[in-house]
């Protein structure tokens, strides 16, 4: 099982997926307990179609991603007509994800490119290493991810 289960039509579908109702997250999460800063991958769809959410997540599935996927039912907002479904993949399966996908992707790319730059330089490997001297490079690509994304003011400086 792997990534060369999902076909090129697939990939090219879930890029398409991406570009428009997906989301690529660096995320960093501020540990008050420990003063410890925790940066990672995830990427993630929203629709209102749980038929949707089914088929991102069975073709994820066969890629073999079976421990951190998980949909989220969000129908808490009033305001709301629908249920929004929402599937996460994180970690090194968002790593691999969005390598797969990156030939196809448009709207996103200097995002995915951004996002596959930062799970190698992180790695997912098990084990005691201290990422700790890669924290500068990750907080300048958490960053970077916000300009990306029209998150952050300094995006005005890119426009002009």
């Amino acid at each position: 099982m792997g990534l060369d289960n999902i076909s090129d039509v697939d990939a090219a579908y879930i890029a398409g997926v991406i570009d428009c109702d997906g989301c690529v997250h660096l995320v960093r999460r501020d540990s008050k307990r420990n003063r410890n800063i925790q940066y990672s991958l995830e990427v993630s769809f929203s629709n209102t179609s749980i038929e949707l959410i089914d088929y991102l997540r069975e073709q994820c599935l066969l890629a073999g991603y079976t421990f951190t996927n998980k949909v989220i039912q969000q129908d808490n907002r009033s305001h709301r007509k629908h249920i929004c479904y929402t599937y996460r993949v994180s970690g090194e399966n968002a790593l691999l994800l969005l390598q797969r996908v990156l030939p196809f992707i448009v709207a996103k790319r200097e995002q995915v490119r951004l996002a596959i730059r930062f799970g190698l330089t992180k790695g997912f490997q098990q084990g005691s290493k201290s990422l700790t001297p890669l924290y500068p490079i990750f907080q300048q690509m958490y960053e970077d991810m916000r300009v990306l994304k029209g998150t952050d003011d300094r995006r005005k400086v890119y426009e002009r």
